[in-house]
């Protein structure tokens, strides 16, 4: 899980919108990279584990070398994004933290179903993106991953600096 990420697993710059173009993933601490990486593993198992999503976000936070994995069970899973946004911005403890959920990523003119892993470093100025597109199981055919990780760029910071 601690290989560096390759340039087939990113996306090339001209998917990036310009104003993602701020930080590449390899300028991203390792430690965060892993993290993203078992978060983004650990959503993709949930999901292959029942053949289809929608995932319920969680999110993975690492204080001392431990993790810690918090889902957001809600009526609605854009009620349990909006929780896990809110756990992150609150939360005071965690060194590193990745935020894991299930949307709809549009390339190649179609809309894939991904797990999104973004990731925070709370001594970073900015978050990063990663996501996996799947193929949902149906009436005959099995689960299966589309294409490989991808870089998605930037995301806007959510961990705070502690005073």
């Amino acid at each position: 899980m601690s290989e560096d990420l390759m340039p087939e697993d990113l996306v090339p710059d001209d998917f990036m919108a310009p104003e993602a173009r701020v930080k590449n993933i390899n300028q991203a601490d390792k430690k965060l990279v892993d993290l993203m990486r078992f978060g983004l593993e650990h959503g993709i198992e949930s999901i292959r584990i029942k053949g289809k999503g929608p995932l319920v976000p969680f999110v993975v936070t690492e204080a001392n070398g431990e993790k810690e994995v918090t889902r957001f069970f809600t009526r609605h899973l854009d009620e349990g994004l909006s929780e896990a946004i809110r756990f992150l911005k609150d939360e005071k403890k965690s060194h590193y933290a990745v935020l894991v959920y299930d949307a709809f990523l549009p390339m190649d003119g179609q809309n894939f179903n991904a797990v999104i892993a973004r990731g925070y470093d709370r001594t970073d100025t900015v978050g990063y993106a990663l996501g996996q597109r799947y193929i949902p199981a149906r009436f005959f055919t099995f689960f299966k991953l589309a294409g490989s990780k991808i870089y998605l760029g930037n995301a806007d910071p959510l961990l705070i600096k502690n005073q």
